[in-house]
């Protein structure tokens, strides 16, 4: 099911800033570095945008885990994170993750059980206007649309910011009060229900993103329990 289809009800958002009630954070810290990406090109940038921090870590930039909130397994961040699985572990990195979709949650396991080191399900509907976001380090941030579009489907404002310690304190912020918001999962595949791990066509699209050729990375513009 959409998770539009859910989405009855009024929708809330994340906390306001303290300086501009009624702006969400998200607008408020972001809205300089937002550019309109393409649909199609959403994995291939954020593939890049990844590889870049991974060269940055290789150049002696530190680099810890990362933090992700998503829509789905189809969210085009999660698949350029599971095609880069294999290139995250040997830097030792690990995902927590808040998907909106728990099928999502699965279907990442099974594909690459190294990546996601922790995650939770943002089940309340009237937090769907969050929007994704992927927390690579200090100063580094990717801020997609709201969750309740399908990214798949539309182009969309997306930032791209590897250079501003304030974007990234937002992303962690909004992360961590998200978390404590979401519900905990088990991400163990001996603990995936049938109904969600028989998904033969979900494995089928994620192995297919996941062979893709790297992308050069383009010169572009933390966590807690």
């Amino acid at each position: 099911m959409d998770i539009n289809d859910k989405n009855a009800g009024p929708a809330g958002s994340l906390p306001e800033t303290p300086d501009a009630p009624g702006k969400s954070e998200m607008h408020a810290k972001a809205k300089t570095r937002m550019q309109v990406v393409k649909k199609e090109e959403k994995v291939a940038k954020l593939r890049a945008f990844i590889c870049s921090a991974l060269a940055a870590a290789d150049a002696g930039s530190p680099i810890g885990g990362f933090t992700l909130v998503a829509r789905s397994s189809d969210s085009p961040v999660m698949l350029a994170l599971i095609s880069l699985a294999s290139q995250l572990k040997e830097h030792g990195v690990r995902v927590e993750a808040i998907l909106a979709d728990a099928e999502g949650l699965a279907d990442a396991s099974r594909i690459a059980p190294e990546l996601i080191s922790d995650a939770r399900h943002l089940q309340n509907r009237r937090l769907i206007d969050a929007h994704e976001q992927l927390v690579i380090d200090m100063r580094t941030i990717w801020l997609g649309d709201t969750m309740r579009r399908d990214p798949q489907r539309q182009d969309a404002f997306e930032c791209h910011s590897s250079d501003c310690e304030t974007t990234a304190a937002w992303g962690r912020t909004a992360f961590d009060r998200l978390w404590r918001l979401a519900d905990p999962v088990s991400i163990a595949n001996e603990d995936i229900a049938p109904e969600v791990s028989d998904n033969p066509q979900a494995d089928t699209a994620l192995a297919a993103q996941a062979a893709a050729p790297k992308v050069p990375a383009p010169a572009s513009a933390g966590t807690r329990h």
